[in-house]
């Protein structure tokens, strides 16, 4: 729609006043979608944007570690190329919609020898939606909900 964040603020506000759930649910998309925006290849922009905007696909962050909390710095999730893909060793926690999203941003340290924020990258992972019956289909991957009070979206 062209809007700034502004806008986009006062909007989330106001349907959180209703509904929090509301208010909540449009972020994912949105945040996801601006960092293919501002760092993506030309080949990610054309193939995630316009079904992120459509809502054909539901993304997710994948950052947070239980050993570094918000210290997004101190995480310690490997990315370790291997020809033309990466391997990613570690585990990470409170990914919101987890077994559901078809897309991760994943942020791991693919350079080990550097500190701190420097030698981390964000990759972007592709993976099957999942479900109740099987919350995590994808081989190696696996999954538990975190039971938190609070609300629910």
């Amino acid at each position: 729609m062209g809007l700034g964040k502004e806008a986009m603020c006062v909007v989330s506000e106001e349907l959180a006043r209703g509904y929090i759930g509301v208010g909540f649910a449009r972020h994912p998309r949105r945040d996801r979608g601006e960092l293919i925006l501002a760092s993506g290849t030309e080949e990610q922009k054309r193939q995630w944007l316009p079904k992120l905007a459509a809502g054909e696909v539901l993304p997710t962050a994948v950052f947070t570690e239980s050993n570094a909390g918000s210290d997004l710095a101190a995480i310690t999730t490997r990315a370790v190329r291997q020809g033309n893909v990466y391997k990613i060793y570690g585990a990470k926690t409170f990914i919101t919609h987890a077994a559901r999203a078809d897309l991760m941003v994943l942020l791991a340290r693919t350079n080990p020898k550097q500190a701190g924020h420097h030698g981390l990258s964000m990759l972007l992972a592709e993976k099957p939606r999942g479900t109740d019956a099987e919350p995590f289909p994808a081989p190696g991957m696996v999954g538990t909900e975190i039971w938190v009070l609070g609300y629910r979206a």
